[in-house]
């Protein structure tokens, strides 16, 4: 089963620099109140996860309409990351069980990110 995360505000300018306190808190709580909503507990340690992140930007209105991707900084890699550790413990025990991810940042009408986190499983 797949635990889906939306997590509305502006992500990027958070991830610029070392990620904020109070982003890092925004996260664990849109997480927290997900895990609670929907009666989940924290997947097990020796449970190996994929976890799959979409990054809406709020286009600025400098940028054309068929502007798609958002192609500056933060870097894809660096957005996982701080999404990745702010997870843990809430989500999952550890960042170690993640074995395959999918990120995407595109524009967007609004700022947000969608996590999702299920078991991988090989079939």
């Amino acid at each position: 089963m797949i635990l889906r995360i939306l997590i509305p505000g502006t992500f990027a300018e958070a991830c610029n620099a070392a990620p904020s306190d109070d982003y890092t808190s925004w996260v664990q709580s849109c997480a927290a109140g997900e895990m609670k909503r929907t009666g989940r507990k924290p997947f097990q340690r020796d449970t190996p996860l994929s976890i799959r992140v979409e990054i809406g930007i709020a286009r600025p209105q400098s940028k054309p309409k068929d502007a798609v991707f958002h192609i500056v900084k933060p870097a894809c890699d660096t957005m996982l990351q701080n999404i990745q550790k702010a997870l843990e413990s809430i989500c999952y025990e550890t960042g170690q069980q993640i074995v395959t991810t999918t990120i995407s940042k595109r524009y967007s009408e609004t700022s947000y990110a969608t996590v999702e986190v299920w078991e991988e499983n090989l079939i």
